[in-house]
């Protein structure tokens, strides 16, 4: 899977937020906790397009005989 970058500036109380929730949280990078928000956002308002995207991966994912952690949410992944 090739990964692409997005970039986003936020407010400096904003980044403070997410720093000091990262240190609470299991999340070990900035980037981990961007995808889960990703993830999540979807989730709750879109997931017929993550269905979509794991129905398309898990074609992909056969000839590899497993799920990619980072293109599944939690709750998919293989264990």
């Amino acid at each position: 899977m090739e990964l692409q970058v997005i970039s986003v500036k936020v407010s400096k109380p904003l980044y403070a937020l997410v720093k000091k929730y990262l240190e609470l949280d299991a999340h070990v990078t900035k980037s981990d906790f961007v995808r889960d928000a990703i993830r999540q956002k979807l989730k709750n308002d879109a997931p017929w397009l993550l269905e979509e995207m794991f129905k398309n991966e898990g074609k992909r994912s056969e000839k590899r005989s497993t799920w990619v952690a980072e293109e599944a949410p939690v709750d998919q992944v293989a264990k």
